[in-house]
């Protein structure tokens, strides 16, 4: 029988190529010249501190690895980790991380995370057991175990309990934690965790008390949650019925919009692709590029419109358009009425 985990795993798989949201790997890099590697090196690996960081951008699996692989070369790889995973926020997961600080305890904020992770990182999938009163957090990271792999999964474990004393309680200690890696220096990480560290494991997990799960956070927003569970269970099934250059030609155009009318060239460029090579490969997949915009505008101003206090010429402008009375007609296109009756007619709904 397989467990949720294994079939979230075989869902990223069957979608998705193995990348991580650029924001959450901007720490990575900027605190990587402390430790030795400069903002040059990372953006020759393909990391530019100048791009990475911008809106829904998204980078590879390679690109991760081999700066760790260069942190750990030059400096002692713990002492990075530790203040890493210290420096962190939910904040740089986007509204994935946003609706974890909204959650009231960390059972429902960790079912959160894994039923949203894949708009945010493929490089894993976690998964949260609780047996007899012990839970594990088990983190599976997909591709094969080089070394920037096996270092990542220090980064992530080490994070993942930083943001569990973040949003809860300040004296979280795990039972134990168990890291891929034969040679970490476990003792730096036992001060950290405050917990016994295994070294050389299958599978990079920490065990806790399950009691936990029940722990009150500090946040706890049911508005702010329902709002961003409607966008990201958009998002997700987009991804989910997307091939994965349709996907990241999605992702390029969340990017881009905002900055007027986006071009074919202009996210080409995003993917590290000619026009004319995108052009062909999109006509492969049966896709025009103008009805991928057109797919990502009509979804996006559905959500605005549904559950952001904007504008309409305000939310023209988030979707590229430079005149309201464009955004208007290709609205009533989408949805066979105009932007004001749709939003009127939803707030009817909700007083039902």
């Amino acid at each position: 029988m397989s467990r949720p985990g294994d079939r979230a795993i075989l869902a990223v798989r069957s979608v998705r190529p193995a990348e991580i949201l650029g924001r959450a790997i901007l720490p990575q890099v900027m605190l990587g010249v402390r430790h030795g590697v400069s903002l040059d090196e990372a953006a020759a690996l393909g990391l530019d501190a100048g791009s990475v960081g911008a809106r829904d951008v998204m980078v590879g699996a390679d690109a991760v690895y081999a700066h760790l692989e260069l942190v750990a070369s030059r400096a002692p790889f713990e002492r990075y980790v530790v203040e890493l995973a210290t420096s962190t926020t939910v904040g740089a997961l986007g509204p994935v991380g946003l609706g974890l600080r909204a959650h009231a305890d960390a059972r429902h904020a960790l079912a959160w995370f894994s039923r949203y992770q894949s708009l945010v990182n493929t490089l894993t999938v976690v998964d949260t057991l609780e047996i007899d009163g012990v839970g594990t957090y088990l983190e599976h990271r997909l591709g094969p175990p080089r070394p920037g792999s096996l270092l990542a999964t220090e980064v992530a474990l080490m994070t993942a309990i930083h943001l569990w004393r973040d949003l809860g309680p300040r004296d979280f200690r795990p039972r134990r934690v168990r890291i891929r890696r034969k040679d970490a220096d476990a003792a730096i990480y036992e001060t950290f965790a405050g917990a016994p560290v295994v070294t050389g494991a299958d599978q990079g997990s920490f065990e806790f008390d399950a009691a936990a799960l029940d722990h009150p956070l500090r946040g706890g927003d049911d508005e702010l949650l329902k709002f961003l569970d409607e966008i990201l269970e958009e998002r997700r099934s987009v991804a989910a019925r997307s091939p994965a250059l349709i996907l990241s030609v999605r992702r390029a155009l969340m990017a881009l919009l905002a900055d007027g009318p986006p071009t074919l060239e202009a996210v080409a460029r995003r993917l590290s692709m000619s026009g004319r090579t995108l052009q062909r490969r999109l006509a492969e997949d049966g896709v025009a590029f103008a009805d991928v915009v057109d797919s990502v505008r009509s979804a996006l101003a559905r959500a605005y419109l549904e559950k952001a206090d904007l504008s309409g010429s305000e939310i023209a402008l988030m979707l590229g358009y430079t005149e309201q009375s464009s955004f208007s007609r290709a609205f009533r296109r989408w949805f066979g009425t105009s932007p004001a009756q749709f939003r009127a007619r939803g707030a009817r709904v909700e007083e039902r």
